[in-house]
């Protein structure tokens, strides 16, 4: 049986993707620490959405989704073209399969379109996302949808760890592929 080995490149991807998932968590979850403040909610209890009002609720979703949009498009279209900030620490970068940078368009279906709609479950504003839907709507069509998004992160994985050049499921989607700076 074929041993399986973790390599350079695939440990800088993991922690570039734990270093954004924490930015972008502490970013997506700041509007609620003001207003829950604001409302006088334990801080032990800001994320508890049931204790916030439907509009507060929908700003601090509205403020959320800016901020998660400043953070995984914003940045790597024009602060950092083409890396988020855990990209940049570990000298990675998104461009596209054949070698170019990516144009606004392709980053839109890559980062926000796919990732942030369909991987949704893997980031801080799906769990925002999720729970505010419920509350207003009180449907439970959303454990479906973070079903759907759940299999394709398995895929994902899946394709990262057996294709050649570790190319993920948006990877494919989108025709961009993230490249090790330092080795490029």
């Amino acid at each position: 049986m074929k041993k399986f080995k973790i390599n350079k490149y695939m440990f800088k991807r993991l922690i570039a993707y734990i270093i954004d998932w924490y930015l972008a968590s502490l970013v997506c979850m700041l509007p609620f620490l003001v207003i829950g403040l604001a409302n006088q909610i334990d801080y032990r209890y800001i994320m508890n959405l049931k204790l916030y009002t439907t509009q507060d609720l929908m700003i601090g979703l509205f403020i959320s989704l800016l901020f998660s949009f400043i953070y995984f498009f914003v940045i790597p279209l024009k602060l950092y073209p083409g890396q988020t900030i855990g990209k940049k620490i570990m000298n990675l970068k998104i461009i596209t399969s054949s070698n170019q940078e990516m144009s606004v368009q392709t980053l839109f279906l890559r980062q926000i379109l796919f990732i942030w709609l369909i991987e949704i479950s893997l980031h801080s504003i799906g769990g925002i996302l999720n729970q505010v839907i419920f509350i207003i709507i009180q449907s439970h069509i959303i454990i479906l949808v973070k079903d759907l998004s759940i299999f394709t992160i398995i895929i994902s994985i899946f394709m990262f760890l057996v294709t050649s050049h570790y190319v993920t499921l948006h990877d494919f989607i989108s025709k961009t592929k993230v490249i090790d700076l330092k080795s490029y």
